[in-house]
Order: C-alpha cells, then sequence, then structure tokens
C-alpha cells in the first residue's frame, strides 16, 4: 500500500470523527471496499484498524457498520482469492462491553425510576454538577469509554442514594388483589352486621368508594385496613354486631305491600319477637300520633317505623324514645327529613347529657327559635358539640347547661350575645356557682337586661364609674356596647378595687341585684 493512499485514508477518517453517525458508519463501509482492492502490508492493516476502532467508540449503543466490526479484511499479497477468518481484537471486545454495561444501566435507572414515585423528575446536585434521570440517559447514550462509564455510574448510585434518603415508601400503590381483598372484607363485615351504627356504616361505605377507584397507596391501604379492625372492636364493645332489629323487621315487613299497623305486622312473626310487643305498640301508637301532626304518607310512616330502630339504637336509645322526638319536632312545625334530623340531635342530646326527652326538646327547640337556626341540625350539632366540650372542662353537667340555655337563650340572642359566648358564660357561672342550671339561667338573663338598661341612670352612672361605659360612638353616631364587652371591662376594673371600695359595692347591688353574688364570682372569673 503507497503512503499517499495511507495518508489519504487517516486523513479521511480523522476530519469526519464526531460528525453524524450515519456518515461514519458510511466511511467505514467505503474503506472496507477500498481496502479489499488495495495490496496491504500487515503494518497497514493494524493502522486501518486502530483508526476504525476509534470512530466505533463514538457510535451510540447498537450502531454497527454494514460491512462487520472493527477488523480489517484483504488479500494481502497471495492471490488466493479465499476468506480471510478473522477474531476480534481485544479493543473491539472492549467496545461491545462497554455498550453492554451502559445498556444495562439504563436498564437499571429505568426500572428503578418505574417502582419509585417521583424520581423521574428528581435532580441532586453531585460534585458541583445538576444529576437527573434524564442526564443519566443522555450521558450514557454518548458515553465514550470506560471511565466515562465508570463516572456516570457514581453519579447513578449517588443520585438513587439522594431519593431513598427521601422516599417515603408508603406513597406506592398497592396491588389490584390487595385491594380488592381488603373491599371484599369490608362488604362481608357490613353484610353480616347490619346492626353497626349509622356512622360506623357511613364511614365504611366512603371506604368502599375509594377503594373502587383503585391507585390506593400503602398508607391509605394500611388507614382503611386499621380502620376496619377499629370498627368492628368499637362495634363488639357496643354490642352492635350481627343483624340490626331494624333488618329483622324489614325482612318481615318485605312479604307486605300495603299499609298495616305495626303491632299487626310483628303480631304475625311473634314467635320472633315475644319481648318486644310493649315496644311494639308504643310505636304503633306514636305512628298514629305523627300521622295526625303530619302530612306524611303510609308508605312514609311505615318507613319511618322501620328505620327508628336503626337511628335509635346507635345511640343507645329505644326506637320509641326516637318517635317521641320525632312527634314532639312534629307538633312544632319541623316535618320529614327535618323534623328526623332534629330529633336525632335530641336523641344525642339524651345519650351524651343524661337528659331527658322532655329538656332534651326544650332546649333544642328554645336555641334554634332563640338564634334563627330554622331546623338546620347541623347547626344544633355544633351546640352541643360545644356544650360538651365546656362540661368536659368544668365540673358543669350538660342538664345544667340545658337547663339554663333554655332559661337565658333568648334574651342573650336578642342582645348579640352569641352562641358561644352564652354557653362559656353559663359554663362559667355554673363552675362557679353551682347554683344548678335553672337558678343560672335566670341570673345570667337579668345581669344582661341590666347591662342594656340604657333607662336605669343608676346603672348608666356605676358603669362609667367602672370604666364599662353602657355606650361608645361609632362613625358619630352612639350606639349600645354589647354586653360581652362592657363585662370584660367591668371585670378589669371590679378585680382592681379594694374590697373595701365603696365601687365594688355598688357594682354589686346595681349590676347584679338578687344575683349580686353571681355577679361577683362571675367578673373576678371573667378578669
Amino acid at each position: 500500500m503507497s503512503d499517499d493512499f495511507r495518508i489519504k485514508l487517516g486523513t479521511e477518517l480523522d476530519s469526519d470523527v464526531g460528525k453524524n453517525t450515519q456518515r461514519q458508519l458510511d466511511k467505514i463501509d467505503n474503506l472496507s471496499v477500498k481496502i479489499e482492492k488495495a495490496q496491504l502490508t500487515k503494518e497497514a492493516i493494524d493502522s486501518i484498524k486502530k483508526q476504525i476502532e476509534a470512530i466505533q467508540v463514538q457510535l451510540p449503543v447498537g450502531s454497527t457498520p454494514s460491512g462487520g466490526s472493527g477488523g480489517g479484511s484483504g488479500g494481502g499479497s497471495n492471490s488466493g482469492g479465499g476468506t480471510r477468518s478473522r477474531t476480534p481484537s481485544s479493543s473491539t471486545t472492549n467496545f461491545t462491553k462497554l455498550r453492554a454495561d451502559v445498556a444495562a444501566l439504563i436498564s437499571s435507572l429505568n426500572n428503578f425510576s418505574s417502582k419509585h414515585t417521583g424520581f423521574a423528575n428528581f435532580k441532586k446536585e453531585i460534585d458541583g454538577v445538576e444529576v437527573s434521570l434524564d442526564s443519566l440517559i443522555k450521558g450514557l447514550n454518548e458515553v465514550g469509554n470506560s471511565k466515562d462509564l465508570a463516572e456516570l455510574r457514581s453519579q447513578a448510585t449517588a443520585l438513587r442514594t439522594a431519593f431513598n434518603g427521601i422516599y417515603d415508601k408508603s406513597v406506592e400503590n398497592v396491588s389490584a388483589s390487595r385491594i380488592n381483598s381488603l373491599s371484599n372484607r369490608i362488604q362481608e363485615f357490613m353484610t353480616k352486621n347490619t346492626a353497626i351504627t349509622k356512622s360506623a356504616k357511613a364511614e365504611l361505605e366512603s371506604y368502599l368508594r375509594e377503594l373502587d377507584g383503585g391507585n390506593i397507596s400503602v398508607q391509605k391501604w394500611n388507614q382503611i385496613n386499621n380502620a376496619l379492625s377499629n370498627t368492628q372492636n368499637q362495634m363488639r364493645t357496643l354490642g352492635k354486631l350481627g343483624k340490626s332489629f331494624s333488618d329483622q323487621f324489614k325482612d318481615a315487613a318485605g312479604q307486605f305491600t300495603q299499609w298495616i299497623s305495626v303491632t299487626s305486622l310483628i303480631m304475625g312473626t311473634v314467635h320472633q319477637f315475644t319481648q318486644s310487643i310493649g315496644e311494639l305498640k308504643e310505636i304503633d301508637d306514636i305512628l298514629t300520633e305523627i300521622s295526625k301532626t303530619s302530612d306524611m304518607t303510609k308508605q312514609e310512616l311505615q318507613e319511618l317505623g322501620s328505620t327508628s330502630f336503626a337511628s335509635a339504637s346507635e345511640l343507645g336509645k329505644t326506637a320509641s324514645d326516637y318517635l317521641t322526638s320525632v312527634q314532639e319536632m312534629s307538633r312544632s312545625g319541623f316535618y320529614g327529613e327535618q323534623g328526623e334530623a332534629m330529633a336525632q340531635q335530641s336523641l344525642l342530646a339524651q345519650a351524651a347529657g343524661d337528659m331527658s326527652a322532655d329538656l332534651a326538646n326544650q332546649f333544642l327547640l328554645a336555641t334554634n327559635a332563640a338564634y334563627k337556626y330554622e331546623g338546620n341540625a347541623e347547626k344544633l350539632n355544633a351546640v352541643l358539640d360545644g356544650m360538651n366540650s365546656i362540661t368536659n372542662r368544668n365540673s358543669v353537667s350538660m342538664v345544667d347547661m340545658a337547663e339554663a340555655m333554655s332559661e337565658a337563650g333568648t334574651v342573650a340572642a336578642n342582645y348579640r350575645v352569641s352562641i358561644e359566648d352564652v354557653s362559656a358564660m353559663i359554663g362559667t357561672m355554673e363552675a362557679v356557682t353551682k347554683s344548678g342550671g335553672s337558678e343560672v339561667g335566670n341570673s345570667l338573663k337579668s345581669i344582661l337586661i341590666n347591662l342594656q338598661n340604657i333607662t336605669s341612670s343608676k346603672i348608666v352612672d356605676t358603669l362609667k364609674a367602672a370604666n364599662a361605659s353602657m355606650t361608645e360612638m361609632v362613625n358619630g353616631v352612639e350606639q349600645l356596647r354589647d354586653p360581652i364587652s362592657i363585662l370584660r371591662d367591668l371585670a378589669a376594673t371590679f378585680t382592681q378595687l379594694d374590697e373595701a371600695d365603696p365601687l365594688r359595692a355598688e357594682i354589686l347591688t346595681v349590676i347584679g341585684g338578687k344575683y349580686q353574688a353571681d355577679v361577683c364570682l362571675y367578673v373576678q372569673k371573667c378578669a
């Protein structure tokens, strides 16, 4: 082979290194043709092989020239025309291994990403360089030697280690089989235990809807699974496992297509309910009374009788207790679902506060009227929750709270005292005075009236002297202050007065009247 040809060959190869892959492959193919036609020495062949291998290192994974890989071919000086068998060189072997290692690392990274939510978008600065899955894949597709591969492998390891440090495995989704298994267990529990409380049933139904949607994380699956276990234990403690009396009632009622009295229906299966005849007779009487004060159809009355067992049992009350409350709400003008919802609040008050049905109904109706809740059961429930919270923090009973609210609620609402403030005042006064609910209610009512009595010069002057003026200027207009603001100012002054100060006695006498002891104790408590 002439020196001119060797120089030309080297120049052509060197000028094309680093250009696009297809052009590099075409060059190798063209060189192969030229080599086959040339008379090459062993030294020339070795030189060409090295240049071809240098090009191959720069090719992307899987790219090979159509004419073969790496090894040169040619007839040499012999003219036998036969094909010479070639063994891959060590450089070619190293290149093949490099490509295989790159492919394995790319596969490993993609597999890790598919199993770890968020890794595809995770970035981390490593040795001053921002590394991500995308940058690693790009670098691996362009890698040219084992040194570069080692560096990228090190970055990949560091990136995965950093991600594992923040990764929460609980966000991974559980398999469909685990979702179906849990869903089936919940459905089976609900089918076998219809006596569970309404709130427990609603909670389990919400979990079923979530499970039906699929894509449940490990954390959510564990939460639902634990909730099912807790519900089972709670219902067992309450004795609510098994078929509810309501369901037994419905099973017996299902065969009838026309309205008949509850007593007649149950007497048809008297062997199952021999101990419930008295209760059922009372239910029948109450349903009859409800029908007289409402426009409910026979079917609606039948459904009311059927659901009364479940509505009452979840609060530990009887169906007749529930229907009596429905009857009372009906008499007060609350019918249908609204009346039933208020009746449930009455049962809740009875169960939580150990109240009589009469007191619970009186309290709810009085509070509803005073604060114009218009039969909104959610608002009344919030009042009960607030009162219950007060009784948990103070030595006060729900009965006393209800009695006081029934007495003072209307006056408090008229004088712009919020339900929260009046509840707090009742709780504080009863905790301090131990006067009883009715006494505290009357005392509070008297105090509120005095604090708003602008016609009494004695009261107005006393409040001014105590820096607790009854009125204030708002936008140039004199307006009456709310009682709570006046009481706070009064408390601040009262507690600073010496016990022998005449103003102290004046406050008790003028503002408190016959309830001056309550005023004294309350204002000191509020200071």
